[in-house]
């Protein structure tokens, strides 16, 4: 059961950004490193990172990002990308879905971006 608190912050974010993951640890950290440096308020983005059943457990890069940005991770037995993409949604609580790899480096204007493409209809 969510508290209150929790409801509260679901209900502020705009994006879950969603990465999967499978034992590439040093990616993983790349793309992490872009969403710390992304010019969209912090309170307003979650990342869900779905660690694939990997041999290097995706926590351990995770657990370095946690006091920067609202990161968690979630490990499933290995199904493949497009089953952790799936996974990630369900546990998402933001009003839209991002989805990017562990070797991809978001433009820091990325989220802004996207919110404002939404928000005019231009998407």
């Amino acid at each position: 059961m969510q508290s209150i608190a929790g409801a509260k912050q679901a209900e502020s974010l705009t994006f879950s950004v969603i990465i999967p993951t499978f034992d590439r640890p040093e990616h993983l950290r790349g793309s992490l490193e872009s969403l710390v440096k992304q010019q969209f308020p912090k309170d307003r983005f979650e990342v869900i990172v779905v660690d694939d059943g990997g041999t290097i457990p995706a926590q351990t890069v995770v657990a370095e990002y946690e006091q920067r940005i609202f990161v968690i991770v979630y490990r499933q037995k290995r199904a493949g990308a497009a089953a952790a993409r799936n996974a990630g949604a369900l546990e998402a609580r933001a009003k839209y879905l991002a989805f990017m790899d562990d070797d991809c480096r978001a433009d820091p204007e990325w989220l802004r971006e996207l919110e404002t493409a939404f928000a005019t209809g231009t998407c």
